[in-house]
Parts: C-alpha cells; structure tokens; sequence
C-alpha cells in the first residue's frame, strides 16, 4: 500500500553528522562542569559548589534557550549563529581543559585567577551556560523535524542528551581519580569542531510530499492509540514525566546525601547512576506499549520513592553508598519508561513544529526552574515531608483526574485507585516506625555527635568525654584529654619565634569544635573559621568563661585572594576531614599562596593529628613544604605533629629574647602548669630531624584526589623517630643563635641538668596516653613519682598530675562500663587503685565489676576494701551481705543485711534477701515476715509474690500435719531441701546511666542494678543457682 507522507528533511547523511555533533557537545557539556565540580570543590573546599554550579549552570542554558528561540526565528541565518554560538563554547571549554598546559608557564592558573578576580569564573560558567542553550534550540528543532526516512529523530536526541552526560562525566572523573592530565580531554572539543562547521539542515523547513510504499508499524499503532487523548493533555503529562525526572532525583540525592555525606564522588555516583538506569528504562519503554502508560504510570513513582526511604532508611548505615544508591533503581527504571512512552505519544499526535516547542519546554525551560529553586532551599524535617508528600499526591490525583474523564471500565478505575493510593498508608507506617520528627531540624544532618561537644567544659582539669564528631559520615574532631591537651601544648612554642607587635594569622579547622585557649593568648591575631553554620547544622559550643578572641568566617582561600595585607605567622589546623580530603591544603599551590602574605621573614606553621591523618597527604604535605621553604623545624607532642617553615635563615634561632618571651608566658598563665612541667618540658619535644624523615612510607602509592575513597591506614612513624622523640632532649641547643650569650647559654644549660631521664619519662607518659595504653602510663606515673623525690617543683608537678589522673580513670573507666568495655574498665579501675588504694568509688565499682564477670573472689576483694575505707555504707553492707549469701554463709549474711537496714537502707531487695536467708535456715515465720516487708514496698514484685504464697503454704501445711499426719515422697523431701534461689538470666546486663550520682547495688545472683527506688531491672524468670561455683569465694572479712 503506498500513500503520501510529510517530510521536512531529505538528506539523510546531515541528520548523522547532526546526531554526531550533538553527541559531542553534550559530552563536552558533561566534561566542562564534572570538572568544574572536581576543581572548585578542591580549592573551596567548604563552599556550597554543587549550588554555584546549578543556579549559573541551568539558569545559563534556559536564558539560552529563550534567547536562541528568538534569534532563530527573528534572523535566518541560521548556520552563522549556531557556528558562532558553537565556537565560542568550544573556546571557552578548550582554554578551561587546556589550564594545566598554561600552568606550565604561568604557575597555577585557576588558582590565580580565583585570587586575584574571583569573578570572573562565574562569568565564564554562566557564558558557556548561555551558549549551550542557544544550540539547544536549534538542534531541539532539527530532532524533532521529519525525515523521508521516517526515522524517529526525538528519541536519539533524548537519548543522546543523557548518555553524552554520562559519557563526560565518566570521563572527566576518570581522569580526576587516577591524576591524568587533563590537557587529554582537549581531544573532545577538537573532534566536536569539524562537525560544526558541516551541519547544513536548515532551522525551518518547508514541507516536502513523497509517496512511501511502507508506513512504520509501531508509529501507525502509537498515533492510532492516542487518539483518543486530547492533545492537551499529552503535552502537559509529558511536562510533568520531565519535571518528575528533576524533582524524584534531586529528592533521591538528598535522602543518599543525608545517609552517606555531601562528598564529590557520592554526589557524582548517585548522578551517574540516575542517568543509566533512565536510559536502561527508556531503552525498555519501547516494549512496554501499554495504553497511556505515560500518564497512569505516574501513579506508581510514589510507591517506588517510599520504598526506597524505608530501604535505605533501614539498612542505609549497613550498605556502602553504591549498594543504598541502587535502591532508587526502580523509581528511576519508572521514571525512563514514562519518559519514553511520553516521547512516543507526542511524536505520534504532534506535528514538528509543535513537537519541538513541547520538548524544548519540556526538557530545557520548565525542569531549571525547578531545580533550582530546590538547590536553594535547605530543607527542614517537616518541610522535606510536606514537599514530598505534596508531589506525590499530584502524582496519583492529576491521572485520576484524566481517568475520571475517561470512558475506563469502573473495575479498573477501582483497581486504579487502589494501588496509586498505597503510598499514604507506606508514609504513614515509614513516619510513625522510624519515630521521624516533625520539626524544624536540618533534614541533612552534615555533623553527628555534636551534643557531645554542648556538655564539655574545655576549661575544666580533664575532659571526660570520649568520642568522634563527624562530618558528612567522615570524622571532623577526635575528642580525648590527650588530643585537647595537645592542640594546646602545640601552639606554646610559636611565642619563641613570634613578637607580641607583630601579626598573625590562624587558620582554625577545629574552631567549631573546640576553642583553642592558647589562641588568646596572642595579641595582633586574627583567627579564619572556614566552616559555616549550616556544616554543623547550626549547633553551637557553650562559651565557659570569658571569650578571648572572635573568629572570622569566610572561605580560606577567598580570605587570602583579598587580605591585602602580610602577616608574620601562619597557623594552619586542619580539622580531621581536611586530613583525609581536602588535597588544596597540603599541595604547593597553597603554599605559593600563603608565602606570598607572609612577611619577609615569617613562619608557617602547620599542625597534623598524626593518627588520624591520611599518609598520603602527610606524604604530599611534607614534599611541598620543602619546595616552597628553606628552612624548618619540627616539634611533636604524641599525637600532634608541629611543621614550622619559613624563607629566612635565622627564622627559627632561639635567643635571650625569645626564651624569656616564652618564661613570661609560663608566669602569666598559670594553666600552663598543668601542660608542661617547665620551660624545658616544653622544649624537649622539639625534633632534631627534618620534614623529610617524617614523609611516610605509602603502601597504597600516590594520593589519588577526587572521587578515590579515603584509605583506612593509621599514620605511624617509624621507630626510630619515635625513638629519636624519646631520648634526644636537647635538641634546642643545635637551635641557639652564634653569638648568643654565654650567660644565657649556662642558664639554659641549667634547666637541663640532670633532666634527661625525666624529660623522656614525661614524653612517654604522653605518648601512651595518646594511644590510650593506661597501664603503661600509671607504670611511667610512678617511676617519674620516685624521680622527683628530691624535686620539689617536679614534685608538684606529678602530684597534679596524679590528682587528675585519678579522676580522668575514672570516669573513664564509668564510660567503658556503660559501653560494655569490661576489660578496659577493669584496667582502668587498677590505675585508679594504684594512685590511690583509698578511692572509695573505685573499689566499690570494681567489686561491682567483678560480679558482673563472675569473679566472687575478686568482688570480695574488693568489696572489703571498700567496707575498710567506709564500713559504715549501707550499699556495700548489702552487697557483701549478698555475696556471702551467695557463698553458703547465710547465718553472715543476715548479719550484714541487718546492718544494712540500720543505716535506714530500706530497699526491698533487702527484705527478699533476709527472707531467702531465713527460708533456707527453716525460719519460715521470719521468711514470711520479710517477704511481706518486701512486698509492702515494692508490690509489683511477682516473684516475691510467689515466695511469700509458697512461704505460707509451708506453714499452714507444718500447722496441719499435726491434725493429719502426711506421707511423702522421697522427692518431696529432696525439693523442701532445696530452695530455688532467683537467678535472672541478665547476670551481664549491667546498664550504668549518664547521670548516675550514687553507687549502684547489684544482686550477684542476678546480675541486675537495684534501683534505689526499690525495683530491679528485671523481675522475670529464674533459673537454679550454680552453688558449687558461687562457694568458691573466700570470707575475709577486716
């Protein structure tokens, strides 16, 4: 059957070179910004880049996209200006990829550029923007025109929008990850160029006829089947599928950002993972010729979206990223499929011409609005659910609306209804289960575990708290005694190298997390806070005492590019995730920066938290430092590494003036006194071995930025640094000036006589708190004890120091109670003892613990110390009386129990226990009397309950057989004899609460904490006591 078709092209071999072209640039376009994401997220680390990118990005390409409309139809000389728009896109992309080359003579050029005219790379970013947009209408135009081929156009173009994306963006991580040059991706703009110039089909066409002897099958059968949709409706539910596309995936992106971190490669894997599955299901959708499956399939995105949030809300913390990224397969699968079946429908009922305007506002004026707008808004815990509950209404009510209109069978409208409407009763169950806040928290929460930091007092003796803040599922700030204490001790020395009339500059990381004290103590400084309220979710540290200095808060290297002034001293602290991936602050562009504000004879200073930093970095860190300073000097205080750098030869000489610069700070601050012993505790710590005997040996090769995942290697020196740190004390006298003066050079000489061994006895002290080896750190405590026996400043010294040692232990030994840490509270608890045998607490709280892990022996050990110190406390009378109840000395453990209540003790458990203690002795009159005493004051207690009925059947069973004598049983008799003690099956389950102010009392038998309130924690179940186990334990009681 042959018949007359339209068509608007005939050269067939155009439409390819077309397709290839814009292939190209949108491969070009996906190079240009993943790199633009990669770079400027790598020198503004903390800035909101992502956002930058989208507002100029999408708002340069939909004014674009109006502006290349009205050029087009205004002017026809189309070839001229999309030869023109297209050349200047592929400059400005060319001259951006080409920077490296440049940076091989002029230095770094984009980190000049972002120094000196910040400007000017929005500029370039919005331009490019622009141009891309001007093309897309006109190659939208040409897609969509008809072709004697009847080749469908539209679907490649859709196509080829998505997977040149995709291409690009591979591409440029690619080369990101594995530090390729990137002068490599030149190579796509150049076979781009060629193209441009033979594209020929013209903007707006004439019809042409041909008479065709074959009409395209599916296309007959799609345009038979729309037709009975009204027109309208096609194009506006083909608006929503790509307005759906935008809205599900940036909701998507927050919900994985939320689980996994605002990062660069999560962010760019979730993204890449979208754009796939959207192809794989629009490649499907070709087979799924379903009946307004465009609009009705709309339905089914709720349902998909809840559960993907219930999955990964479920097991989120469980998967890595990838594995909770392909839980949003489904909703994006969907999500093609419609796109495709939208693509088909309106290429079936539209004409070109009105194809080209749905699609062009379809795909590149209605989403940038909207993403946008999304970007810019910082989305609370109720208005997240609000937005996303309103979407998804719209999802199921708009079809409902077109079906109510329809002639649908009244079954299927049923069944329709039925499952779109699913997605209430799944929110509701995700809300109620998951107990989601409705307020108006930070839906992404960038920090966890900062109300840790809301309860320190950083001005207190010791810190007691122990944990890690984290930042994007990354750690921020490691919070320990040591690490604080050394952050401190780590800022001392710079008052040697450092006057008061000269300024300096501190550029804190860890501003947000812990104030550093020493700060203030500096006159003429300024101190850079580079991260902003949104990064910790707008959580505030407690001030606690006066506030000695007011931060600064701007972008590190935007604040250097316009200071306009130079400093003496730079102190750089990077936080922990800076140390494991922000590159920019350890590379030699950084450097080159801050040297060129500094003062012709001024100092870096750059401190590292040795543990916990990324050897790579450590390593890269140390190899710029030495190619951008000549000279330098190293301290070290256990964990915090000290690099200081500086251009002049006499930077780092110590003098008459600088050590009595740092004497008058000793004498000043007194809180000093309990970070350092002296001036020449201080001065030990300095290293005689450069930068370069620090570079670590890297086991995993060379730092790979980008989207390479952080490695798990813990940064240690090597031993014979470590040793070096240890012996060698004297450092600071290879350090003294030529021409210093010898009466000077004998009173430092002094400070030093004889210290040697206590000097390393100090730094070992230090180095095994920082890695938490307690016991090693008591045994060094007390050989510095006898060290200062003739020391009388050493003296006061170690005694404030074992002062609030023994206190640090033992909170922190509490704290591994309560984190089950059994093995380390009972070290910890020894270090208390062997500073002080008399602490009544630890004595108690390690008999306690001795229970718990069914040493009887131990815990009458222990427990008896307590009752040396303080006989007279009802809580350990109870407790003793308990274990020789559990021991067999049952007529003993009346005893206690009865002195317990002397001391107005008047726990129940104490009534049950003299109850057991009298049934087992045939006191069953007494029994009941206790029991009933028990029960009078704790009444919910079932098991007491229990004892006390069968109590008093035994009695009025004894009252009867002298009425009606009884026959037994041999089994009978056996049972009488042996009575079931309670024995809960939680003997471990020791819970220790946070504000817990008194002693606990723990039952040995049960193992549970009895509550001062007279309940147990758990009053459920019994089992038979193991007597032969529990007799094993001494009585000796003092």
């Amino acid at each position: 059957m042959s018949f007359i078709r339209k068509y608007q092209y005939s050269n067939v071999g155009q439409r390819k070179v077309f397709e290839y072209n814009y292939l190209f640039s949108n491969i070009l376009l996906g190079l240009f910004f993943t790199d633009l994401y990669f770079t400027l997220t790598y020198y503004c680390f903390y800035l909101p880049v992502v956002t930058f990118l989208i507002v100029l990005g999408f708002g340069g390409i939909i004014a674009g996209t109006l502006l290349g409309k009205l050029l087009y139809s205004r002017y026809g000389k189309f070839r001229v200006i999309y030869i023109v728009s297209e050349l200047l896109f592929i400059i400005l992309t060319l001259l951006f990829l080409l920077r490296d080359v440049g940076s091989l003579w002029l230095g770094d050029v984009l980190l000049g550029l972002l120094l000196s005219t910040p400007w000017l790379i929005p500029t370039v970013v919005g331009i490019a923007s622009l141009l891309f947009g001007i093309k897309i209408n006109y190659s939208c135009r040409v897609a969509c025109g008809d072709y004697i081929d009847t080749k469908v156009g539209i679907e490649r173009f859709i196509s080829f929008l998505f997977s040149g994306v995709l291409i690009g963006m591979v591409l440029a991580g690619l080369l990101h990850t594995f530090g390729l040059p990137l002068s490599v991706l030149a190579l796509v703009p150049l076979m781009l160029l060629p193209s441009t110039f033979m594209i020929n089909l013209p903007y707006n066409p004439e019809t042409q006829y041909a008479k065709v002897d074959k009409e395209d099958e599916e296309d007959r059968k799609s345009a038979l089947s729309m037709k009975e949709a009204p027109r309208k409706e096609t194009s506006f539910f083909t608006y929503m599928n790509f307005l759906y596309i935008i809205i599900y995936g940036y909701f998507g992106s927050v919900v994985i950002s939320r689980f996994y971190g605002e990062l660069v490669y999560v962010k760019l894997a979730f993204i890449s993972l979208l754009i796939i599955i959207l192809l794989i299901g629009f490649g499907a959708g070709r087979f799924m010729a379903l009946s307004r499956i465009h609009v009705y399939g709309q339905a089914f995105l709720p349902v998909t979206f809840l559960i993907f949030l219930l999955l990964v809300m479920s097991y989120g913390r469980s998967l890595h990223f990838i594995g909770g990224m392909l839980l949003f397969v489904p909703t994006a699968f969907l999500l093609g499929v419609l796109l495709y079946r939208s693509v088909r429908t309106v290429g079936a009922q539209y004409d070109s011409g009105k194809r080209a305007s749905i699609f062009e506002f379809a795909a590149f004026i209605l989403p940038p609005p909207a993403i946008i707008s999304l970007s810019l808004l910082d989305f609370r815990n109720l208005w997240f659910y609000i937005v996303i509950s309103i979407i998804m209404l719209m999802c199921v009510v708009l079809p409902a609306i077109s079906m109510i209109n329809s002639a649908i069978g009244g079954l299927k409208k049923a069944a329709y209804f039925f499952f779109s409407l699913l997605f209430i009763p799944l929110l509701i169950f995700i809300m109620l289960y998951f107990n989601i806040p409705l307020d108006n928290g930070v839906y992404v929460t960038r920090v966890e575990k900062f109300e840790v930091l809301q309860s320190i007092n950083y001005n207190a003796d010791y810190i007691r708290a122990h944990a890690t803040i984290m930042m994007n599922q990354m750690p921020v700030f490691k919070i320990t005694d040591s690490v604080v204490r050394n952050y401190r001790r780590a800022l001392v020395p710079i008052v040697l190298y450092h006057r008061d009339d000269e300024s300096l500059l501190f550029v804190d990381g860890n501003q947000r997390f812990f104030r550093n004290p020493v700060i203030g103590y500096f006159k003429n400084a300024v101190c850079l806070d580079e991260l902003s309220d949104r990064d910790v979710d707008f959580y505030k540290l407690p001030y606690s005492g006066s506030q000695k200095y007011v931060p600064d808060n701007d972008s590190l290297l935007l604040y250097l590019g316009r200071t306009g002034k130079s400093y003496h001293t730079i102190v750089d602290m990077p936080n922990l995730l800076d140390q494991s991936l922000n590159s920019f602050r350890f590379s030699a562009g950084y450097y080159e920066t801050v040297k060129k504000i500094l003062a012709k004879n001024g100092i870096f200073v750059q401190l590292f938290n040795v543990p916990e930093c990324r050897p790579e970095l450590l390593s890269a860190a140390v190899t710029n430092i030495q190619k951008t300073f000549s000279y330098h000097q190293v301290y070290y205080f256990s964990n915090i590494l000290v690099i200081m750098s500086s251009n002049a030869s006499g930077a780092f000489a110590v003098n008459q003036e600088s050590y009595a610069r740092l004497s008058g700070l000793f004498a000043s601050h007194e809180e000093l006194g309990v970070l350092f012993e002296n001036e020449a505790h201080l001065l030990s710590h300095m290293l005689s071995a450069g930068p370069e005997a620090l570079r670590p040996d890297l086991s995993r090769g060379a730092f790979l930025p980008g989207m390479a995942l952080p490695g798990q290697d813990r940064l240690n020196f090597r031993r014979q640094i470590i040793d070096g740190y240890l012996t060698n004390n004297r450092s600071v006298f290879t350090r003294l000036e030529t021409e210093v003066d010898p009466a000077f050079v004998q009173v430092l000489g002094l400070s030093f006589q004889n210290a040697d061994a206590v000097l390393t006895l100090l730094k070992k002290i230090e180095l095994a708190e920082a890695r938490e080896n307690y016991p090693e750190e008591t045994g060094f405590l007390f050989e510095l004890k006898k060290q200062a026996e003739f020391n009388i400043s050493l003296q006061n010294y170690v005694r404030k120091m074992l002062a609030y040692k023994e206190k640090y232990y033992y909170y922190a030994a509490v704290q591994m109670e309560k984190e089950r840490q059994w093995t380390g509270a009972q070290e910890l608890y020894r270090s208390v003892l062997a500073i002080n045998p008399d602490n009544f607490e630890a004595n108690y709280r390690m008999g306690l613990l001795s229970i718990t892990l069914q040493d009887i022996e131990g815990s009458f050990k222990y427990l008896n110390e307590a009752m040396r110190i303080n006989g007279d406390h009802p809580k350990v009378l109870f407790q003793v009386g308990i274990l020789y109840f559990s021991s067999g000395k049952t007529e003993d453990a009346i005893s206690y129990f009865d002195r317990a209540l002397q001391k107005n003790e008047k726990l129940p458990s104490i009534y049950r226990y003299l109850g057991l203690c009298h049934e087992k002795l045939g006191n069953l009159y007494e029994a009941e009397k206790y029991y009933a005493k028990s029960i009078n004051t704790e009444p919910n207690d079932v098991e007491t309950k229990a004892r006390l009925s069968d109590v008093r059947s035994r009695i009025e069973k004894e009252n009867r057989k002298w009425e009606m004598p009884e026959q037994k049983n041999e089994a009978e008799v056996e049972q009488d004899a042996d009575m079931p003690l309670p024995v809960s099956k939680g003997a471990y389950d020791v819970r220790l609460k946070d504000n817990d102010e008194t002693l606990p009392v723990i039952d040995p038998i049960t193992g549970e904490e009895i509550q001062t309130d007279g309940t147990t924690g758990d009053t459920k179940g019994s089992v038979q006591p193991r007597a032969e186990q529990l007799q094993s334990g001494p009585v000796n009681q003092k």
